[in-house]
């Protein structure tokens, strides 16, 4: 009698989509950075980078509030904040469409 061997397989995420927060997916941007973008919209919802470092393509200046910030060079004044330790000076926390805990300025 021959023996059937059934292999399932199971597809795991990627650390790339483990890494992206809920309702968005991994890509790149222009400049290389890794970035998640939003299924919704396709605009950039976070980027990923070392701690202390801007991402390429933007450089360290700060807001009107007084918070550290990577600004772009790019004429469009894309700013990003760092919310690793919670919402900078002038935001309140603000839970988005998907229920995720996001800043929102005041």
């Amino acid at each position: 009698m021959r023996h059937l061997l059934v292999v399932l397989c199971v597809a795991f995420p990627s650390a790339a989509w483990a890494a992206c927060p809920l309702g968005t997916f991994p890509s790149l941007d222009n400049f290389g950075n890794q970035i998640c973008k939003r299924f919704d919209t396709g605009a950039t919802d976070s980027v990923r980078v070392p701690a202390g470092q801007c991402p390429n393509g933007s450089h360290k200046a700060v807001d009107e509030y007084g918070n550290h910030i990577c600004e772009s060079y790019t004429g469009d004044r894309q700013r990003y904040y760092d919310t690793s330790k919670g919402c900078p000076n002038g935001f309140i926390p603000f839970p988005d469409e998907f229920g995720r805990m996001g800043c929102k300025r005041l």
